[in-house]
C-alpha cells in the first residue's frame, strides 16, 4: 500500500472506495487509464484515478470509466480523506494523531501506565514502564499478560491513526483475534511498535513487535479488529 501523503504531485494514483492507494505511477495518461480499467474490472466497487498536478480525476467501475464527472460524495469518507491529503501534500500532526488515539479514554491503559511514544498514519509506538505491580512470580520480570495487553493496545492505536475525522459511519471497534509469541523475558521498560498490515472498512489486521530497553525483541504479535459501522440514511 502506498502512503498517499508522500505522493509527488505529478504522480498518478488510484484509490479504492475504502480509501486505500492501490497503485501509483508517473507514466502517460494512457498507461494510467489502462491500469485503472484493469484494476476496476476485478472489483465491485469504485476506483478513483487522479493526478493532482494535472487536476485529473476519473472514476472507474467494473472496467469502464464512469460517464458522469467525479462525485466525491459517492466515495467513502476514507477515499475522500485520501484524496484531500494527496492534494494538500500534508500529514496529520502528532497532536491530531494523538487525538485519534485518545489514550486518556482507556482506563485500563492508565492502570498499566501505557504511554504513546510516537504515531504516524498506520503506525503507533507505545511504552509501558516496568514497575513491581506488573511483575510475575519471577522478580524483575514483567508478566506475560502485560506484554499481551501492550500488543493489543498498540495494534488498536495503529488502527485509530487511520481513522478519518469526517467518517460519520464509525461506530467503534473490537479485537477479534490476538496472537502472541514470547521470545525473551522482559526485565525493563518495554516498547511496542504496531503497524497496519491491511485495513478495510470492517476488518483491520495489525502486526506488533515488542522490545526492551536494550532493543531486544521480547515478543511479537498480530491482532485483528472488527470495525462497527453505522447505517447512513
Amino acid at each position: 500500500m502506498t502512503d498517499s501523503a508522500a505522493l509527488a504531485p505529478s504522480a498518478y494514483f488510484i484509490v479504492d472506495d475504502e480509501g486505500r492507494v492501490i497503485w501509483t505511477g508517473t507514466g502517460s495518461d494512457k498507461t494510467a487509464r489502462g491500469r485503472a480499467r484493469s484494476l476496476s474490472a476485478g472489483t465491485s466497487g469504485q476506483l478513483l484515478l487522479a493526478n493532482i498536478e494535472k487536476g485529473y480525476e476519473r472514476v472507474y467501475v467494473a472496467g469502464y470509466q464512469a460517464a458522469d464527472p467525479l462525485d466525491t460524495t459517492q466515495l467513502t469518507a476514507e477515499a475522500r480523506a485520501t484524496l484531500a491529503r494527496a492534494k494538500s501534500g500534508t500529514r496529520p500532526s502528532q497532536e491530531q494523531l494523538l487525538a485519534r488515539i485518545a489514550p486518556h479514554e482507556v482506563a485500563f491503559w492508565r492502570t498499566l501506565g501505557v504511554e504513546v511514544v510516537e504515531a504516524d498514519e498506520g503506525m503507533a509506538r507505545l511504552r509501558i514502564p516496568a514497575r513491581p505491580e506488573l511483575e510475575t512470580r519471577r522478580p524483575d520480570t514483567l508478566h506475560g499478560g502485560v506484554l499481551a495487553s501492550l500488543i493489543d493496545a498498540a495494534g488498536s492505536a495503529a488502527l485509530l491513526t487511520t481513522r478519518s475525522e469526517d467518517d460519520e459511519t464509525w461506530g467503534g471497534f473490537a479485537s477479534t483475534d490476538l496472537n502472541v509469541s514470547y521470545l525473551a523475558a522482559a526485565t525493563s521498560d518495554v516498547v511496542a511498535e504496531a503497524r497496519v498490515l491491511r485495513g478495510g472498512r470492517r476488518v483491520v489486521y495489525t502486526t506488533v513487535e515488542v522490545t526492551d530497553a536494550a532493543g531486544t525483541v521480547v515478543a511479537v504479535g498480530r491482532v485483528t479488529y472488527m470495525i462497527a459501522r453505522r447505517q447512513q440514511s
